[in-house]
């Protein structure tokens, strides 16, 4: 059956895995733009993170395009041709790797990886055209009033060691 966490109480069903929050398209870029090369770069991988693009992609009706000639770089990313332009699809390390500077970009992408989610950067011919930020599907939860991350992150400790200790 589909994945369920439980929360105060109740059973909630997840969606199994990651899921695209948002994009943020270069200065210029049009948000379309963006999917559309970052959908047709991960349309053949089986990577989580690459289906959950492909997905939103698909959510959006965003128009597909041509991709040819991809590599998946271990730990980093894939390369490729979309539109017979070169297209680096990926992490923070790819893109130095591949020489691109993500230039206005960079402060959104140090936002977003500090708020806990995973980005991917899209550039294309060495130029970043925009970052997807993906999170799981269900994190984080809503907070109670008066609550933080640091209280969550401590009702988690207690509770775990809690439940560890002898009677």
């Amino acid at each position: 059956g589909p994945a369920c966490v439980r929360r105060d109480q109740h059973w909630i069903p997840t969606r199994g895995g990651p899921a695209v929050v948002q994009s943020e398209p270069a200065p210029g870029m049009d948000e379309a733009g963006v999917w559309r090369v970052a959908a047709a770069s991960e349309r053949e991988s089986e990577h989580p993170l690459a289906r959950a693009v492909v997905a939103r992609a698909t959510d959006l009706h965003v128009a597909g395009a041509s991709a040819s000639g991809f590599e998946n770089v271990p730990g980093h990313g894939a390369l490729g041709t979309v539109d017979g332009a070169r297209v680096a699809v990926g992490n923070p390390r790819l893109m130095e790797r591949e020489h691109v500077a993500l230039g206005a970009l960079a402060s959104r992408q140090d936002d977003l990886l500090a708020a806990g989610r995973t980005v991917i950067c899209v550039a294309v011919d060495g130029q970043p055209i925009g970052l997807v930020a993906v999170a799981d599907a269900i994190w984080p939860p809503p907070l109670a009033p008066g609550m933080n991350k640091n209280t969550v992150d401590d009702a988690k400790f207690r509770t775990r060691f809690t439940a560890m200790s002898p009677e």
